[in-house]
């Protein structure tokens, strides 16, 4: 009987493994597609403008990047954070939650949307030149800085919803639309910079019709009743209540929904908003030392990492449901697994786009260098080279990152992440940047992430020990 009962644990043991992996293998697979939906927007934007504008153009573009990060990091804190709260609430059957999260989380979203739409059409000239731009470049950053914050809401809503219908059991119907709206904006780039020769304000339009046609997509979701969770009356939800102890009662709740969407989703926000704040820094010092050039330089370099990036913030908001649904089972065992597949998964990836970058890095350069020029090119080629090394320790400080901010452990997750962006990057990026050369530049990446690697690792072995020692 014992050994009986010893065989049925281990079948089990096995069947519970593998039903675990092949749920990672498909939320990751389908958010890895999602988030490479996301930065695809601004790489079409930067291939069709540097090869139907030109040099000077993509130099624009890359000043112009930080509004989209932060328009994008204020839609991550929202999506990840309510999302991920989201998943721990349905997994413990509170669905009447779950609904007023998700209209929360739209509230939000829209409010904020506006208050960027006002700011992007009202001080676009001023913050082109806050990001690095000078009388040459200004007049292209400030034209799609204008016509992008336009479209911040449909923006944010994509973003938000697309995470919500993940966390609903339905990643490939996320994956869908993303692609749809890339689709879209790969083809209205062509159609506006070419046929219409309508310039830089062409690929800033592309790029913010792109999430429009997503929430088109997305509707579907809803239309066919697929959704567990429904939008609210929002004045309602947080006013409810006859009497006056009632609606206090409401209020102190929405509060409290706000508060842990917040610190849910603060990490993902600090992510994007270091991603903004490095761009600008990068840009200061490029032009400082190699003018325009230089800036185009890293313009190849940053949109390259955009795509990076969205590789390995895929795996990392791929585990998320899961880790969510484990911690709120209380499942350690699995939810252990699915951080081990994960780390794996990010080294591996690592070690495979490095070869791949090292190899074709002058491909890539010459890809966004309409004229061909051969400063450029080498510029290029070399800070491919030299910045992708930080992804051996980026790809593992994200996926450590994303699984901590799965478990509720936000200030963990905020920790390593504000290590990674504003307490390393950008102060790496001023240090080297007075030694006057470009190459120096280039590795301020790795070298932060090192860091913050080294930092987390001495603090898990703390942590490890310490629980042995009791």
């Amino acid at each position: 009987m014992i050994a009986m009962s010893k065989v049925e644990n281990s079948t089990n043991l096995n069947i519970d493994k593998s039903k675990i992996r092949k749920d990672f293998a498909l939320y990751v697979s389908q958010s890895i597609l999602a988030m490479i939906g996301f930065s695809a927007y601004i790489l079409a934007d930067t291939y069709f403008v540097a090869n139907g504008i030109g040099t000077m153009a993509l130099a624009g573009l890359n000043i112009a990047l930080p509004i989209y990060s932060i328009i994008l990091g204020i839609g991550m804190l929202i999506s990840v954070g309510g999302s991920t709260f989201f998943a721990v609430v349905k997994a413990r059957g509170d669905h009447d939650l779950g609904n007023k999260i998700f209209t929360f989380a739209v509230t939000i979203a829209v409010v904020f949307g506006f208050v960027f739409l006002f700011l992007g059409r009202t001080y676009a000239e001023k913050l082109a030149f806050i990001f690095g731009g000078d009388d040459v470049t200004v007049p292209y950053a400030s034209t799609y800085i204008r016509v992008v914050s336009t479209f911040s809401v449909p923006f944010m809503l994509n973003n938000i919803i697309v995470a919500f219908i993940r966390n609903d059991n339905a990643p490939k119907f996320a994956t869908a639309s993303l692609l749809a709206s890339n689709m879209s904006n790969f083809i209205m780039d062509w159609i506006f910079i070419y046929p219409c020769k309508m310039g830089m304000k062409g690929a800033a339009l592309a790029t913010g019709i792109a999430p429009i046609i997503g929430l088109i997509v997305l509707s579907v979701y809803f239309l066919r009743h697929m959704n567990t969770f429904r939008i609210l009356n929002p004045i309602k939800c947080a006013t409810d209540g006859n009497n006056h102890e009632n609606r206090h009662h409401h209020i102190n709740r929405f509060f409290w929904i706000f508060k842990n969407i917040f610190v849910l989703g603060l990490s993902n926000f600090i992510i994007e908003i270091s991603s903004g704040l490095s761009i600008v820094s990068f840009n200061i010092a490029s032009w400082t030392i190699a003018g325009n050039l230089g800036v185009s330089a890293y313009s190849i370099v940053a949109n390259i990492a955009f795509v990076v990036n969205a590789l390995f913030n895929g795996v990392g908001q791929g585990m998320q449901p899961l880790i969510s649904k484990y911690h709120g089972k209380d499942d350690n065992n699995s939810k252990a697994q699915v951080i081990r597949l994960g780390l794996i998964t990010a080294f591996a990836m690592a070690v495979l786009l490095y070869i791949i970058l090292y190899v074709f890095a002058t491909p890539f350069s010459d890809v966004f260098n309409k004229t061909s020029d051969p400063e450029l090119n080498e510029m290029g080629s070399v800070g491919i080279r030299c910045y992708f090394i930080g992804y051996f320790f980026a790809g593992l400080n994200i996926v450590i990152a994303a699984s901590m901010n799965a478990q509720e452990a936000a200030i963990k997750s905020l920790l390593i992440t504000v290590s990674r962006g504003l307490l390393l990057l950008v102060p790496a990026i001023a240090i080297l940047a007075q030694f006057g050369n470009i190459i120096y530049l280039w590795f301020a990446l790795p070298v932060s992430e090192f860091i913050t690697l080294t930092f987390v690792t001495i603090m898990y072995m703390k942590t490890s020990h310490r629980i042995q020692n009791r």
